[in-house]
């Protein structure tokens, strides 16, 4: 089973943006899962609340996501045939462009905002996309072994919290030196970037589409 972890800030655009990732979940996932959702009314630290989240997970495997990360059809099953204990297995993830993507993602614009993604669109593409980005720097959705997960401290929080500081490339570097393998597989999913702060929300309130 797949533990998906999803921290929540409570504001009404972001509960927008969750109520499409979730429903993507509960449409897309053809495996067994549990979703483990922290909402908070304040920030309270988005790694610290991945650390709490795995430790109260029941699956043998935890997925770490955000609620502006919406999962295509097909997404666990890739993911699920690549894992291993001592491993992190990481998707493709499709970028809208609002910031600069990464080289190890797909820049493709099916829509900024909640009310503008076009998610039939982007499913559809999905069903038969072959891209796989080069690269081996950190990704999300990225799936690890929910007992080495925690064995291992999860996120250094003593380092910074987001968005200051990006714990997720530390966590990469970290596992990388302990001899963990890094998979890609073809499971996809569309990310509306950083959607949950507000001042990338204000940045793209003129680009409905």
């Amino acid at each position: 089973m797949i533990s998906i972890l999803i921290p929540h800030l409570r504001e009404p655009r972001s509960d927008d943006a969750l109520r499409i990732c979730l429903d993507c979940i509960v449409a897309n996932t053809d495996v067994d899962y549990e979703i483990i959702l922290k909402a908070v009314e304040k920030p309270q630290g988005v790694y610290a609340a991945y650390n709490d989240m795995a430790k109260r997970a029941a699956g043998q495997w935890i997925l770490i996501m955000n609620n502006d990360m919406f999962l295509a059809p097909g997404w666990a099953k890739p993911m699920l045939e690549a894992a291993e204990w001592d491993a992190i297995v990481a998707g493709v993830l499709v970028e809208c462009g609002a910031i600069c993507p990464s080289q190890m993602n797909i820049r493709a614009d099916w829509g900024m905002l909640p009310e503008s993604y076009r998610r039939a669109e982007f499913e559809e593409w999905a069903k038969t996309a072959t891209g796989m980005p080069g690269g081996t720097g950190h990704h999300a959705p990225a799936l690890f072994e929910q007992m080495e997960f925690v064995r291992l401290g999860g996120y250094n929080t003593k380092l910074g919290e987001y968005p200051h500081t990006c714990l997720d490339q530390e966590l990469w570097e970290r596992l990388k030196i302990a001899s963990y393998k890094f998979k890609r597989v073809r499971s996809y999913c569309y990310h509306l970037q950083s959607w949950s702060l507000p001042v990338e929300q204000k940045k793209r309130s003129r680009q409905v589409v």
